[in-house]
């Protein structure tokens, strides 16, 4: 078969705080996490079967998953991709909810792995970029709170509105389909 290392390698590599000068766009900063989920992360973990483990396992590790068989892996990966989180949050509001969903399911891949554990000690002994990842994560949710918080009056609004039919059909049909795309685009966040 195909030696994927490489491909893993330069990914993990890129990745790294040693080489984030190197690549500083955050949107391909950002496809290379996508590349990690999409490609390594084995399917066990996130339940897909597209990717054969031929592809997501290091033969030379005895076909252990390249994200816990790597060195490199096993001591830059998880700060990255902590550093990655962060960074996603200029690649726009629907990007940067995919790309933490992806990064999300990595990190609990690699908080599961033994592999792992001295690389996430070594994250929470370095107290400044802990608390900044640990503020960045409150401030996400306190944002997703307040949005759905927002939202919630004009959802209920609409749902009295189609509840009562004279008042529904009263409306011309390109306000009914103007308000019904509203509303599920309001249901949806």
């Amino acid at each position: 078969g195909i030696d994927f290392g490489n491909s893993f390698r330069l990914s993990v590599t890129l990745l790294s705080q040693d080489y984030a000068g190197l690549v500083r766009n955050y949107n391909l900063r950002a496809k290379l996490g996508d590349v990690l989920h999409d490609i390594f992360l084995p399917d066990s973990a996130n339940n897909r079967s597209d990717v054969p483990a031929s592809v997501t396992c290091d033969p030379f590790a005895g076909g252990q998953p390249y994200l816990t068989s790597d060195k490199l892996s096993q001591e830059t990966l998880a700060p990255s991709l902590l550093l990655l989180y962060g960074e996603v949050e200029h690649t726009g509001f629907y990007d940067k909810n995919s790309h933490r969903t992806k990064i999300a399911e990595l990190l609990k891949f690699l908080w599961d792995s033994p592999e792992h554990k001295p690389a996430f000690r070594r994250i929470t002994e370095d107290k400044a970029s802990f608390i900044k990842f640990a503020n960045g994560i409150v401030n996400e949710m306190n944002h997703q709170f307040a949005s759905v918080m927002e939202r919630l009056p004009a959802i209920r609004t609409v749902q009295l509105q189609m509840a009562n039919p004279q008042q529904w059909a009263a409306l011309s049909e390109e306000e009914r389909e103007t308000i019904t795309s509203r509303h599920e685009e309001n249901e949806q966040h």
